[in-house]
């Protein structure tokens, strides 16, 4: 509850605060709160994880941090698609957390075309399949990807995973629809850079 008050503080004295990480499972589910994020025009780092109450009606207060370059959600079980829409607009953005929330390629396809991404966390992700989304056009700064537990994610997702050229981490922990034979796809496309963890 302290974050809470310190942030409104903040606020109130025309403070610009660029952290914000507020406190408890429930803590969004304040509308207050959420009105007070969105004033926050020099927010750099907004860490809502496990926020269990949020859903994407509160991600549209979040259009209006044009400053944010950092945005986790994991453990976010109400965050889907259309909530990742709303943030399309955040065109500063470099790290996306989205672990265990309810994304699909749909989703994916929303926040292609954010041109800072550098780091996309999708772990427990479980929908995703990754048809056709992942281009030399799209993501084409992301370097960091963790796809650990998607695991519907098949050999042919991994064909368009290797297009990302800035690749240097990508984590596939526990993708057991992964074969050998995809493996061997990333790890001919050398320009790419791409690091296959192990998925065991």
């Amino acid at each position: 509850m302290w974050r809470h008050q310190v942030a409104h503080r903040a606020i109130a004295r025309g403070h610009a605060l660029r952290s914000c990480l507020p406190a408890g499972p429930s803590a969004p589910e304040s509308p207050w709160l959420l009105a007070s994020l969105a004033a926050l025009q020099d927010l750099r780092h907004l860490d809502l994880s496990l926020c269990s109450q949020l859903a994407d009606e509160g991600l549209a207060c979040l259009a209006a941090l044009q400053q944010l370059r950092h945005l986790f959600l994991n453990g976010c079980a109400y965050i889907t698609d259309v909530g990742l829409a709303c943030i399309v607009s955040l065109q500063q953005l470099q790290s996306l957390n989205f672990k265990d929330c309810d994304i699909t390629d749909e989703g994916l396809v929303s926040i292609a075309e954010l041109q800072m991404l550098q780091y996309l966390n999708l772990r427990y992700c479980c929908e995703l399949i990754i048809v056709g989304p992942m281009s030399n056009a799209a993501f084409w700064s992301l370097q960091y990807l963790d796809l650990g537990f998607c695991d519907q994610l098949s050999d042919d997702g991994l064909v368009n995973v290797s297009t990302l050229k800035q690749l240097q981490h990508l984590v596939l922990t526990h993708c057991d629809e992964i074969t050998d034979a995809g493996l061997e796809v990333l790890l001919r496309c050398k320009s790419c850079g791409i690091l296959p963890l192990p998925t065991a």
